[in-house]
């Protein structure tokens, strides 16, 4: 049975930690008293200067999601992980329809879908033998409704939120608790390619935590709150008005 996630004492592991949604959750976790928090990415100089203002709390451990071959051994490595939390995420910002839209699809999905695949499988085992634990994935709004100004990556997210329910069946006889974090536009390096309005990291993050704390597996923070019912409502409708965003068309 799925519960609560006790955030005080818990050791977890963000990939993506470098990013600005990442390097928000690693700092709310150890500010709300997780015993431990394996920071990975492939930057190897910014996993450094993440860790070395908090080294009793960070660890850095250098990790690539699309190198799927030493996952399972990285995580039997760090076996006391009980919350893995995926931030790790490309966007190409490019329509289906561009020249480059079917090399940026597959550069996405190896990233936003099979990377995250991979990482959940590798801990899947870990988590259940720690008790359960949890797992949250940021996906977007654009896994929902896609955003035609970003097709691509609306592509990988939406087979992330697929990959997403489906583990959280499979694992559910587990005890582990997988969540998905829908955020509309976010002040962050991605979020800057799509059109406002964005909300803050901060208030990501506090939805995504609140949520962890609570029980909860569907998050929208912020203003996809507001987009949710929209979607639920009448979604072919906010699809037109996205398509009304694109400047020109791409198909004679």
């Amino acid at each position: 049975m799925t519960s609560n996630t006790n955030i005080p004492g818990c050791t977890a592991l963000v990939t993506g930690a470098t990013g600005d949604l990442g390097r928000g959750i690693v700092d709310a976790l150890r500010l709300q008293g997780a015993d431990r928090i394996y920071v990975t990415g492939r930057d190897e100089t910014a996993l450094a200067a993440l860790c070395e203002v908090h080294p009793e709390k960070l660890e850095a451990v250098h990790l690539d999601v699309t190198l799927r071959e030493g996952l399972p051994e990285l995580a039997e490595k760090y076996e006391e992980v009980d919350v893995l939390i995926n931030c790790a995420g490309v966007c190409r910002q490019t329509r289906l329809m561009q020249p480059e839209g079917a090399e940026a699809a597959v550069q996405q999905m190896e990233v936003n879908c099979f990377g995250l695949l991979s990482i959940c499988r590798a801990f899947a085992p870990i988590l259940a033998g720690n008790g359960g634990g949890a797992i949250v994935n940021f996906l977007s709004l654009g896994a929902l409704v896609s955003h035609p100004v970003a097709g691509s990556y609306c592509v990988s997210k939406a087979a992330a939120h697929s990959v997403t329910q489906s583990l959280r069946g499979e694992l559910f006889p587990d005890g582990t608790r997988v969540i998905g974090v829908y955020p509309a536009a976010v002040e962050s390096r991605i979020g800057r390619m799509m059109p406002g309005p964005r909300d803050s990291v901060q208030t990501v993050v506090q939805a995504t935590l609140e949520a962890l704390a609570a029980g909860t597996t569907w998050v929208f923070p912020g203003e996809a709150a507001r987009f949710r019912d929209q979607v639920s409502r009448d979604p072919e409708a906010l699809e037109r008005e996205l398509a009304h965003q694109l400047p020109e068309s791409l198909v004679d």
